[in-house]
């Protein structure tokens, strides 16, 4: 039940992702790629939690409104 509530959690990442990205394969590449914001983990691996779900969402808002995290 676990595995699948964070594949979920990871879909939802990936579908925010794309919105802010327009570009999938840039989306993934996102997904995949050690992020300094976020203690140079990648946003899949931190939407295992929901704290960082949410760590990783706030770094997708960030870019879409040009913010800071």
């Amino acid at each position: 039940m676990r595995e699948s509530s964070e594949a979920m959690v990871e879909a939802m990442l990936e579908r925010l992702a794309q919105e802010v990205f327009v570009d999938h394969k840039q989306a993934f590449d996102w997904m995949d790629r050690p992020n300094i914001a976020l203690g140079g983990a990648t946003p899949r691996s931190m939407s295992r939690t929901a704290a960082g779900y949410q760590s990783a969402k706030r770094v997708l808002h960030a870019i879409e409104h040009g913010g800071v995290v």
